[in-house]
């Protein structure tokens, strides 16, 4: 498998089509001093039985660029997420549990993935963190792996960590369904950067 074989899945097109954010939630200080407010926060996420997140996300690594609708199902340790390119170019499927993933193409691509971001870099060009992003997408660091330089706003919402040699931040945050997540994650590890913009997003009960 090479990289060209995403190229019916994944259009390469210019990195424009994420600008358009969702409002800006402004951080409020709360009763609780901000490292405490990030635990019950990271507390309360956690514990959500699942989540539906719609937006745009975008991949930048050596010259090229990928981007398109995201739309992401989260149940447990489940997860559906599909990345559909614009114009009818293609859509990329990733399903499945973590160690235990599927992944499907337009183009024919659809393999079985034990080391999933490893094969998503032999098939992009470029790292995806998608088992990460799971949790980067709602704020917080992933539980598998030790973070640092973790940065918090008064409201005790991350800004800023490092986690797995990628430095993530949250330029801004929004409320979908009465709870603040963040409306932009953008991720950067040598040379690659990662971006998701959250249209809307809405904790499940899911079965």
């Amino acid at each position: 498998m090479t990289g060209c074989r995403v190229a019916t899945a994944i259009v390469v097109v210019a990195l424009a089509g994420c600008q358009t954010l969702p409002r800006e939630t402004p951080p409020v200080p709360g009763a609780l001093p901000p490292p405490e407010a990030f635990e019950l926060r990271s507390e309360s996420l956690a514990g959500l039985a699942g989540w539906t997140l719609r937006g745009r996300g975008a991949l930048a690594a050596g010259g090229r660029g990928w981007n398109g609708a995201v739309h992401w199902a989260q149940c447990a340790d489940a997860f559906d997420l599909r990345f559909i390119a614009p114009l009818g170019a293609g859509t990329l499927r990733i399903s499945g549990l973590p160690g235990e993933m599927r992944v499907r193409g337009t183009d024919g691509t659809d393999f079985h993935a034990d080391d999933l971001e490893a094969e998503l870099e032999h098939l992009l060009g470029a790292p995806l963190p998608v088992e990460s992003l799971r949790w980067w997408v709602v704020g917080l660091p992933a539980p598998d792996a030790p973070y640092a330089a973790l940065e918090l706003d008064a409201a005790g919402r991350a800004t800023n960590f490092l986690q797995s040699e990628w430095a993530v931040s949250y330029p801004r945050y929004t409320t979908h369904a009465g709870i603040q997540i963040p409306a932009l994650v953008v991720a950067v590890r040598n040379g690659t950067r990662v971006r998701v913009v959250v249209d809307s997003w809405t904790p499940d009960e899911c079965e």
